[in-house]
């Protein structure tokens, strides 16, 4: 008996710690799960941020360019013209404006590789995160669909309602008439007093017998 209690109680306390096992590992899909969303969310950010000064150094990048090609036509006039001291500034001035503009080429180049590396690791992460949210959902199901079963196969170890319920049929069914009962209780009582005495000496020849819807049928058919 106490090796019976024994493994029952080991069998509880396992149970247990399973359910706890897959309670906590729910939860650690989840809060990992919610980790990975807020480093998204950051990086998501970052690119945003990353663009935006991408974008900036384009558009200055295009102005520069513009500045010195204005520069550049109006020292060619001055040069025309004789007029070599507002060339050489102007000289000046375009080496000044494409050494600025090779300089924000180089950052733009640089900008747009790390803009096309975060990306696709946001876009990585994206697809991701969505197999892990259908993983979790699935993960859900599947402890939902283990638990019920367990709790299937303990009502099934033990006394349950469906198998109460069959033994309650079993038993009405198994309970005699009492129709029955009370027909073979006046035979019984019928056979004590001697009351059907009579009638059966009757049938058997001895004395007037009853008269029966066959002997009615005999005598309308003669």
């Amino acid at each position: 008996m106490l090796t019976t209690l024994t493994t029952l109680a080991r069998g509880i306390t396992a149970r247990s710690e399973e359910a706890l096992r897959a309670a906590a590992a729910l939860e650690l899909i989840d809060q990992k799960i919610r980790e990975a969303e807020d480093a998204q969310r950051a990086a998501k950010m970052t690119l945003a941020s990353l663009i935006g000064r991408e974008r900036a150094e384009r558009r200055a990048v295009e102005a520069l360019t513009s500045r010195i090609t204005d520069l550049e036509s109006r020292a060619r006039a001055a040069l025309g013209d004789g007029a070599m001291d507002l060339a050489t500034e102007a000289a000046q001035a375009i080496a000044e404006l494409e050494n600025e503009r090779e300089a924000r080429t180089q950052t733009l180049m640089t900008l747009g590789t790390k803009v096309r590396r975060l990306q696709g690791s946001v876009e990585k992460t994206h697809r991701r995160l969505i197999d892990l949210r259908h993983g979790a959902t699935r993960a859900r199901a599947v402890e939902a669909e283990r638990r019920t079963q367990m709790r299937l196969n303990r009502n099934l170890r033990h006394a349950t309602p469906a198998r109460e319920a069959q033994e309650l049929i079993t038993e009405v069914l198994g309970r005699s008439d009492p129709l029955e009962e009370g027909e073979i209780l006046d035979q019984i009582d019928d056979k004590l007093t001697g009351n059907d005495l009579a009638e059966r000496m009757g049938a058997a020849g001895y004395g007037t017998a009853k008269t029966s819807a066959q002997d009615i049928l005999n005598r309308l058919q003669s």
